[in-house]
């Protein structure tokens, strides 16, 4: 498929603007209005696409409003997550959208699911994006009269510059500084061609990437009898876990007795977690012969609900070690991705039990996935870790700690200054 001409030469202005401040106005570690226009300018291309009805993707638009939520809160957070890693966790998200742009994509969670249709050679994609390029030819008669001009323009401009250097000082200086290289930067020259190369051929790729992505998810299907043996083993032994774990759920401190509680919390926390990812991925990866099977689809209903008593316990953990030894960044996000994968697997039972598509649940959580990433990029994180530890302080449950308050952005300042404590 060939890039229209309108795409081609907005997406070679935008590249070439977005490179120059990407270059020269954009640095690691800090975010300024520099960086949202850099962003706005490489999402110019797809939106015009999008607008003109040019792209195939059709959940394209559904994607982009998350990207510009993550742009304003470049705007307003200074945490680690939006400073550090939102912006290439946006850059990453835009390349994703151009490669897909083209595909016509059956299923919501196909729009960040790149498909390398179209080959990866450089001359190939430029062919297609400018087809024209070969036919251009010039006439030997008109070709020597354009010389002819060049030349004599040359010449009389050279009179002119003479004329100027003799007429001011300073111009003199200005242009001979620009002849010996003053102010050049071939390091940066370098970068500019580089960066320019880089997303301009990502978006002329991307434009011209038809794909049409498949109707299903095909996950591997195994035999019958050994999945039964499997998840009749796995289930036995998460029965016996899931007692400890109801025990725990129920009388916390009854369980605990004399074992020190912040070394429980930290030491289990992990381990349940993992389990908790392994689950999900034993679930997604033999959903195809559970479909086939209603003992097979039972068992494994019974083991994502043991793994849904897991995460609670995991999630109890968390908020045990949070009481006693006070919250952190990590603490949070880890907290928060433990809520999630309650929910996704919950999801996961609904849809076992209702036999709706496979393909609609991956929708569904992919769709909160990006909902759930951009409630927590949205939330002043450094402003509630200060609350949350300076109040467990005040009450006398934690020590207070200085070192992990200082390390906290400016958006914790403002908690700081109000709550009336001295840092040393």
């Amino acid at each position: 498929m060939k890039t229209t001409k309108t795409l081609t030469l907005l997406s070679i202005i935008a590249s070439f603007v977005a490179s120059v401040i990407y270059i020269f106005y954009t640095q690691r570690g800090v975010n300024t209005a520099y960086d949202v226009i850099f962003y706005i300018l490489l999402l110019t291309p797809l939106s015009y696409g999008l607008v003109t009805n040019q792209l195939n993707n059709r959940y394209t638009k559904y994607t982009l409003p998350f990207i510009f939520i993550w742009l304003a809160n470049i705007f307003i957070y200074h945490n680690t997550l939006v400073t550090y890693w939102l912006p290439t966790i946006i850059l990453a998200t835009i390349i994703m959208l151009y490669i897909t742009s083209m595909h016509f994509a059956k299923h919501f969670y196909q729009v960040l699911l790149p498909y390398f249709a179209e080959s990866l050679n450089i001359k190939e994609i430029y062919e297609r994006s400018f087809p024209d390029f070969e036919s251009i030819s010039f006439e030997k008669k008109s070709l020597a009269k354009n010389i002819k001009s060049i030349i004599i323009s040359i010449i009389f401009a050279t009179i002119f510059i003479f004329l100027f250097l003799g007429a001011d000082t300073k111009f003199n200086i200005f242009f001979s500084d620009i002849f010996t290289l003053k102010y050049i930067n071939f390091k940066q020259l370098a970068y500019l061609f580089v960066s320019l190369f880089a997303f301009l051929s990502i978006m002329l790729y991307g434009f011209s990437n038809l794909h049409r992505s498949k109707e299903t998810i095909s996950t591997p299907e195994y035999e019958k009898s050994s999945l039964n043996i499997f998840f009749l083993m796995i289930n036995f032994v998460f029965i016996a876990f899931c007692i400890f774990q109801i025990y725990f759920l129920i009388d916390t401190k009854g369980y605990l007795g004399d074992t020190n509680p912040a070394y429980f919390a930290r030491k289990g926390f992990f381990q349940l977690a993992f389990i908790v990812i392994l689950v999900s991925l034993i679930i997604l990866f033999t959903s195809s012969s559970a479909k086939k099977s209603a003992f097979l689809k039972k068992l494994s209903i019974l083991l994502v609900v043991q793994t849904i008593i897991i995460a609670f316990s995991a999630l109890k953990k968390m908020q045990l070690y949070k009481s006693l030894m006070g919250p952190t960044v990590l603490r949070y996000y880890v907290e928060w991705f433990e809520y999630f994968l309650i929910l996704v697997l919950i999801l996961s039972v609904l849809f076992m039990v209702m036999n709706f598509n496979y393909e609609k649940l991956i929708d569904l959580i992919f769709a909160f996935a990006l909902i759930s990433f951009s409630i927590i990029a949205s939330t002043n994180i450094d402003h509630l870790v200060a609350k949350g530890h300076i109040e467990l302080a005040k009450q006398k449950k934690i020590s207070l700690d200085a070192k992990m308050l200082h390390s906290l952005s400016i958006d914790a300042k403002t908690y700081i200054d109000k709550s009336e404590i001295t840092l040393p």
